[in-house]
Formats: C-alpha cells, structure tokens, sequence
C-alpha cells in the first residue's frame, strides 16, 4: 500500500512532461531560444522549463521570470504554453487555448482513488485518472482564476457559481448558466459567447 501511494504522489505532485520535445521558447527580453524541452508538473512548488539546445547539450533551468511563452512541436501543431499565477500560489505552466477579452487555459491533473479488496485489506488497488482543469483571465493578466473543477463532488454548482460572478456584467450569460444551457463541459462556448455576443456586440 505505501508503495502505491509513493506512486500516486509522484504521479500528481512531481511529474516530468515532455522530455527531448522540440521547442521554440521566448524570452522576457524579446529573444528566442531553439531546441528541445520538458517540463515539471506538480501542486506544491514552483514550475520549472528545462531546455537543451540538442540531446548532447547542458541543460538549463529556466523559471517564469525568464520565460514569456513557449511553443511545443509536436502532431503537426505548434503548442503554446505560458508561466500564469493562481493567487497565493507559486507560478504553473499551463497550456493556452484562447487569447483576448478573456483568455482560457489549462492543466492536466492526475487524480487518483485507493480501494483495498478482501475482509482484510490484504488487495490495494489504486485507480489513477486525468482531468483537464480550466483557468481564465481577462486580457491575458499573469494572474489567472480556476474556472472548471472536475474533481469536486459539487462541481456543476462550484462553475456556475464562478461564471456568475466572472462574467456579471454579462447577464444574457448568466441567464443561460442558471439555465443550465452551458455546463462546465462547455467552458470554451461560455468563452465564446462572452466575447462575440456580450462584448463585441456592445460595438
């Protein structure tokens, strides 16, 4: 049992992403760098880019005051991911999915759940699974807000309670989020919808 909740942890809080993958990195002073990445995953500390120009050369470790963004190439996309800030926390690496009025991001989470078969809890079986979870922010601020909790028992209710109070000025939204017509699957339309029919229409 312990073995597998040193499994579990290492997992969640200290994962490596992406080793050896190529990668376009830009810098706070407007430089570049070309090469191969990969980078920490984990809820505790603080978040580190690692980069090698090639295979053969040192590694540096690079950290969110060095970093603006950073594009993986891989399955014929070009990935963008960016250092943000949750409030009392230290910097994340998060993946970009959207820039503009309100821009939307996210993290893969590892969540995982012990169950002990047999009258003794002689079997431990220890079922891990992964989740998106979503972070926005208005205007690309280095400060960001989770938006989506897909891990949490009330999880409907916790999205639309934050949707309500992030787009209050938008109250054709959040008619439609006390309606249930948008659920927390559909994180990517709220966004939309914010920006085409709540925003841009007031032109």
């Amino acid at each position: 049992m312990k073995n597998l909740l040193f499994l579990f942890f290492f997992l969640c809080c200290i994962d490596l992403i992406g080793q050896n993958i190529n990668a376009t990195i830009h810098l706070r002073d407007g430089s570049t760098l070309e090469g191969i990445v990969a980078y920490t995953n984990n809820l505790t500390y603080a978040e580190y880019l690692y980069f090698k120009k090639d295979k053969n050369s040192k590694k540096q470790k690079l950290n969110y005051k060095k970093v603006d963004k950073f594009f993986i190439h891989e399955d014929g996309e070009n990935k963008e991911y960016q250092f943000k800030i949750l409030k009392h926390k230290k910097p994340k690496i998060f993946r970009v999915v959207k820039r503009g009025l309100v821009s939307l991001y996210y993290r893969v989470i590892t969540s995982g759940v012990e169950t002990n078969l047999g009258s003794q809890n002689i079997h431990t079986h220890l079922s891990i699974s992964k989740f998106k979870e979503y972070y926005i922010s208005k205007e690309d601020s280095h400060l960001i807000e989770q938006i989506t909790f897909p891990t949490s028992f009330a999880r409907e209710k916790k999205f639309r309670d934050k949707v309500i109070s992030y787009f209050k000025d938008c109250h054709t939204l959040t008619n439609k989020i006390k309606k249930e017509e948008f659920k927390m699957d559909d994180i990517i339309q709220v966004v939309n919808y914010y920006i085409y029919d709540c925003q841009l229409n007031k032109y």
